[in-house]
């Protein structure tokens, strides 16, 4: 579906008097509200995103745009609202937040997608990528198992929740990355410091400037992909609509690469977090004989296909993240061996740095459990394992069949519950 056939007519304002930004979203989430489309704490949530992640778009001529929006969290039904302002307000640059933008045109954004597409805000959108989907059936039971257990199931710390409790501040995406940026520079400068092998100016200077570094990529991070997403979805859309005239009325989702997922704030703190887990697990775990070196910078592809699952809960994404990545480092153990035969095989020339190590892996390939599982299987027992394969993933798309709505509510879209309450807001 377009955004313009989510545009609600109810939920339109034409050469409104508006004096500020605050007001023309207050007055359109209250019509989107009144409609049954949105939460009550919409507007609140709404302009809570819009002081850290403004939507000012400055389109080069007379006339700016913004597009105001918050998480899908707070949105029941999928709707759209617009307003044209007789004197233009001001919003703050989606780009450049420092600079004030003029706009004339406002389209409020409520938007609802099942799956990874709810969480990323990706219309049409699927994520079939080989080196985040197989974390996806890991993921799912160990989220299962999570909601099991007394006082973890009850952890809930997104992004959101971090503000509610302790204030817009630390909820605030470079504020987190100030924090977990001066938590790992203290943990990765302070011994050497205290051992004598570096000055403690040196610690006090690596530390913050690890602190800046991270803050820095939790807003521009975020804000980059924002830019490829604007250019790619309407992309997709035309793609998918395309597809979908000629697909007998079936849904059809766009493939994407996971990177674009790696810009959600939960997604990046996470991943920062499980860099120096996946050093210790590197060290604790026996038998391991991976030592992680530029890959590292791979784990929030890896990872990204949590988000939706942990439904943006940081606690549960490192807490699965952590066993998704152990698994990892056995898968890699195994198969490390034949990667480094199909490498040589090419003409892959090890570097002269890395002449002592006996094999090479990659946690973008050689962390993946389902490529090692074909190849046991394929080597150990021929034909019988590629019948086998073959078998698992018919039972696989047919239980999937059986009953789509639960194993899409468990991969993050929308529970049985949640679909009740937008049914009615619909039918309105």
């Amino acid at each position: 579906m377009n955004l313009s056939q989510l545009l609600l007519p109810e939920a339109i304002l034409l050469q409104d008097h508006a004096g500020s930004s605050t007001e023309v979203i207050e007055k359109l989430g209250e019509l989107l509200r009144q409609k049954g489309c949105v939460k009550d704490d919409f507007v609140e949530a709404t302009l809570r995103r819009e002081a850290t992640m403004p939507t000012g778009l400055p389109l080069g001529g007379e006339y700016n745009a913004a597009i105001p929006h918050v998480d899908l969290e707070y949105v029941l039904s999928p709707a759209v609202g617009m307003a044209t302002l007789r004197e233009p307000v001001v919003f703050r640059n989606m780009v450049d937040p420092d600079e004030e933008v003029p706009v004339q045109l406002v389209f409020m954004l409520a938007l609802d997608r099942p799956k990874a597409q709810k969480f990323y805000n990706l219309p049409g959108v699927s994520i079939p990528h080989g080196t985040s989907s197989p974390a996806a059936p890991l993921a799912i039971p160990l989220n299962w198992l999570l909601d099991r257990i007394p006082g973890v199931k009850d952890w809930d710390l997104d992004p959101d929740n971090i503000q509610k409790r302790f204030g817009p501040t630390f909820g605030d995406p470079m504020v987190m990355g100030l924090i977990i940026g001066l938590v790992l520079g203290v943990i990765g400068y302070l011994p050497a410091a205290l051992s004598g092998t570096s000055s403690f100016q040196d610690f006090a200077v690596g530390t913050l400037g690890l602190g800046i570094n991270l803050a820095a990529v939790m807003v521009l991070l975020p804000r980059m992909v924002s830019i490829l997403m604007e250019g790619l979805i309407p992309i997709s859309e035309s793609a998918r609509d395309f597809m979908q005239r000629r697909a007998s009325g079936r849904e059809v989702y766009i493939g994407l690469d996971s990177a674009i997922l790696i810009g959600h704030p939960a997604v990046i703190s996470s991943a920062l977090v499980l860099v120096p887990i996946a050093i210790l697990l590197s060290v604790i775990l026996p038998g391991n004989r991976i030592l992680l070196f530029a890959d590292l910078t791979v784990i929030p592809f890896v990872l990204a296909i949590l988000g939706p699952i942990c439904r943006g809960n940081i606690a549960r994404i490192i807490t699965i993240g952590t066993v998704v990545l152990a698994i990892g480092f056995f898968v890699g153990n195994t198969i490390a061996p034949f990667m480094t035969q199909v490498a040589t095989a090419a003409g892959f020339a090890i570097p002269e740095s890395a002449a002592a190590a006996t094999y090479i892996v990659s946690i973008a390939d050689g962390f993946i459990w389902l490529p090692l599982a074909f190849l046991l299987l394929t080597q150990s027992l021929g034909w019988i394992g590629l019948l086998i394969i073959i078998a698992a993933l018919v039972a696989a798309w047919f239980f999937y069949l059986r009953n789509p709505r639960a194993w899409e509510a468990s991969a993050g879209g929308p529970s049985r519950e949640e679909l009740e309450v937008e049914r009615p807001a619909m039918a309105d």
